[in-house]
């Protein structure tokens, strides 16, 4: 079962082709293998799990490391019915 593992992550970049140049070998070096490209990004996949990395034109300024650069991240999960209702937020 796949529950818990990782579906996919995205990362927005402000260069892509300088991101592409750091983490291509290094996906690859891993297993995994090109997957998708497009005008904006570019993704790596191994088995069920997929990375993509996007000049995304909704980014906001200069990158930093010690600031947020994940755009998201996705877990496989069961179905709906399978999950306890969630807690009320504070």
């Amino acid at each position: 079962m796949r529950t818990g593992l990782v579906h996919h992550i995205e990362i927005w970049v402000p260069n892509l082709q300088r991101a592409t140049t750091s983490w291509g070998w290094l996906l690859e070096t891993l297993g995994y293998t090109r997957f998708q490209d497009w005008a904006d990004g570019k993704s790596w996949k191994l088995d069920d799990t997929y990375i993509v990395i996007e000049q995304s034109p909704d980014g906001t300024g200069l990158h930093e490391r010690t600031s947020g650069g994940l755009n998201h991240l996705a877990l496989f999960s069961g179905s709906r019915s399978e999950f306890p209702p969630r807690p009320a937020a504070p």
